[in-house]
């Protein structure tokens, strides 16, 4: 066996060693996280929905349409300017040359 064999193996029964060191020290994971996880991942879903022909609904209200505001220049003003009062203050500086 060559010293380069050697190292291989070596690095082999190195990482083998590890992995089970890990597998075993590695704790048990409590009953109900693992029923919880499991019934996770199995859970499966049913839907039931119901057909109703259109010749089914009668007497339906009519859409009503909501209230609108006109849009003018003074209220797009108004609220300018109260968007600006209630915005916080952004601080401006200066550029400045780095210290050298």
């Amino acid at each position: 066996m060559s010293e380069q064999q050697f190292v291989v193996a070596q690095r082999g029964d190195l990482r083998r060693e590890m992995v089970g060191a890990t597998a075993q020290e590695t704790p048990t994971a409590p009953k109900v996280l693992v029923d919880t996880l499991y019934d996770l991942r199995n859970e499966h879903r049913v839907a039931d929905y119901v057909f109703l022909p259109t010749s089914a609904v009668k007497d339906l209200p009519r859409p009503t349409m909501p209230r609108s505001i006109p849009i003018t220049t003074r209220t797009m003003r108004a609220s300018r300017r109260r968007n600006i009062a209630a915005s916080p203050r952004c601080s401006f500086r200066s550029p400045t040359s780095p210290p050298g």
